[in-house]
């Protein structure tokens, strides 16, 4: 199983304030909102607002049904992520910057949980029921669906989307951010799609986002156990050149050899082939310069000719050419 990179990925560890008195955000994670006009709703005056955020133990109230995410029989303390709107809509969450490896396919993935219940509505029978969100087919029913597949506006409501940035912003509206297909997922945690990206700098940022539409008295998001593992390792990136200290490269006349790597490498090695008998070669150094190795050596050619270099490690070989002169 490939390491999570995310850390305090399911909000068990320390919180904090974050600006206003009433978002409490988990520990290495940063809130986000958006505030503005509902366009979609041209009967709402509000628009969007900074939701209540905070994180909540696995007790009551919030159990029944469960807000705390656990596939374990004998479930032990744990704790989620709740943000809501009361009343309100909201389009927001959280995110975290996370460094990587450039070039590095990445995968991200969280679970979550809407309540979504018109509580104002005088002619709603389950009003304020923590058991039952709106919408056609979901009303007690542990409900899921991607965004598209279903059509009935209540049901619409809530959408959860796992996003990454692979170039490491923290916008939640930038366009560089990759996001999964959105979910609307009620009464019950279900993993929201996950998302794959590859890694365009050294620092990516994973979001978890979820939107209300309708100002329903209950706009509540959780979100637990979040996730980014590396799917593919970058390729690893060689480089080999052989020049002379001075002038040419002639018969006795010393020459430099280097080589280069992006990632760690093990079992390195350098062969000399070609006209020559017995080459002096000497290893100088190897040093390492933040994300960069790199090797060098003294080749001292005792034959005029075609020499052939090949640097190896790991069963990655690169070979170059090298002509002496006499």
């Amino acid at each position: 199983m490939s390491q999570n990179l995310l850390k305090n990925s399911s909000f068990e560890a320390g919180t904090h304030h974050q600006t206003f008195a009433k978002v409490i955000v988990p520990d290495d994670w940063l809130a986000f909102w958006h505030d503005g006009a509902a366009s979609h709703d041209p009967n709402n005056e509000v628009g969007y607002c900074r939701p209540e955020m905070k994180v909540i133990p696995d007790v009551l109230p919030f159990k029944g049904p469960n807000r705390v995410h656990s596939d374990s029989e004998e479930p032990t303390a744990q704790k989620a992520l709740m943000y809501f709107a009361f009343g309100k809509i909201m389009d927001a969450g959280i995110y975290q910057q996370v460094a990587v490896q450039p070039g590095a396919r990445l995968c991200a993935t969280a679970w979550a949980e809407g309540w979504s219940n018109d509580g104002f509505n005088p002619k709603n029978a389950h009003k304020d029921n923590p058991r039952w969100s709106e919408g056609a087919q979901v009303g007690l029913s542990a409900f899921y669906a991607e965004e598209g597949a279903v059509t009935d506006d209540a049901a619409r409501n809530l959408r959860f989307r796992v996003g990454i940035d692979p170039t490491g912003g923290a916008d939640a509206w930038a366009a560089a951010v990759v996001w999964g297909k959105a979910a609307h997922i009620y009464n019950a945690y279900a993993q929201a799609p996950a998302v794959e990206t590859v890694a365009q700098a050294a620092t990516v940022t994973v979001f978890l986002r979820c939107d209300a539409l309708w100002p329903y008295m209950r706009n509540d998001a959780y979100w637990d156990d979040a996730e980014l593992v590396v799917v593919t390792e970058p390729p690893t990136q060689l480089s080999l050149n052989a020049a002379p200290v001075l002038g040419t490269a002639r018969v006795g006349s010393a020459v430099m050899v280097a080589a280069g790597s992006e990632a760690p490498l093990s079992e390195v090695k350098l062969q000399v082939a070609g006209t020559a008998s017995a080459p002096l070669l000497f290893d100088v150094s190897e040093s390492v310069g933040g994300a960069r190795s790199t090797w060098r050596w003294i080749l001292v050619p005792d034959k005029a000719g075609a020499y052939t270099l090949t640097f190896s490690a790991a069963g990655s070989p690169l070979v170059t050419k090298l002509q002496v002169s006499p």
